[in-house]
């Protein structure tokens, strides 16, 4: 089973590709926290995939692969791997994979994991951590539960 993810914007011209951890959830935990700490979306300033890697390097320690490369670049065949389209620091499309892990997970709990792993000066606080759980609960509901949203062309 693989948790392969690769995240872009509409435009397509950089993007993320996660080795681990890139199923629904977490990708949508990670962007939830990222637009929690206030950093500007990738989408309108790519300033927001320096920070969004920021975060992801803090979270694995340095163990897993994250990588970073212009569109046409990345293993966009990659079967095994989902892809998110990002816009805003939600997921709007994408080509999800069976294996994607839709289960339900603690969205506080991940969050405040992802919150410890990061240098102590970067923390969130807990009610500025709960004031994302509400939106990323109704993000998870509404890709969650119906198509909109999924396998949209990303070619």
């Amino acid at each position: 089973m693989s948790y392969k993810g690769i995240i872009i914007t509409e435009n397509k011209d950089l993007g993320v590709f996660l080795d681990w951890c890139g199923d629904f959830n977490k990708v949508s935990g990670f962007l939830a926290y990222c637009k929690a700490k206030g950093y500007p979306s990738p989408d309108k300033n790519h300033y927001g995939w320096v920070r969004l890697c920021q975060v992801l390097g803090n979270y694995f320690y340095g163990n897993v692969f994250v990588g970073i490369n212009r569109y046409e670049d990345l293993n966009i065949c990659n079967s095994d791997a989902s892809i998110y389209i990002i816009k805003k620091w939600k997921i709007i499309g994408g080509k999800f994979t069976k294996n994607d892990n839709k289960n339900s997970i603690d969205i506080l709990d991940f969050l405040m994991d992802i919150n410890r792993r990061m240098p102590k000066q970067e923390q969130l606080s807990i009610s500025e951590l709960l004031c994302d759980v509400e939106d990323w609960n109704k993000i998870l509901f509404i890709n969650g539960n119906s198509n909109e949203g999924r396998d949209s062309n990303v070619r």
